[in-house]
């Protein structure tokens, strides 16, 4: 994957500026959003969205490139914001992130 360190980086530094609690929750309790980005850049989601919101996706990267990723997660994070915050220990986050079905609940939307 094309420069996947700066594409890591580029979600951090805009979680940090626009979902300041899921930032620091990352840095205070260890959680490694990487295990997420790392599934989805690599896929480009397809793992995780449904057939229609897929095809919106890749409408968007297609038009917008890897910004289009980046908003996405960006996105998605904050749907999950409540979740992750309640979670208490990093192995209820690590069983969390391994979920295959972990945006099913969001597909809805």
């Amino acid at each position: 994957m094309p420069h996947y360190s700066l594409r890591s980086y580029q979600i951090y530094s805009f979680i940090k500026k626009i979902i300041p609690e899921l930032y620091y929750l990352s840095k205070n309790h260890n959680y490694n959003f990487d295990l997420f980005f790392q599934k989805w850049i690599l896929t480009l989601f397809c793992n995780y969205l449904t057939i229609d919101k897929l095809v919106v996706f890749l409408h968007f990267f297609i038009y917008e490139s890897w910004e289009a990723l980046i908003k996405f997660s960006i996105i998605i994070l904050k749907l999950m914001k409540d979740d992750l915050i309640s979670l208490g220990s990093e192995e209820e986050y690590y069983k969390y992130v391994q979920k295959k079905d972990i945006l099913d609940k969001y597909n809805s939307l």
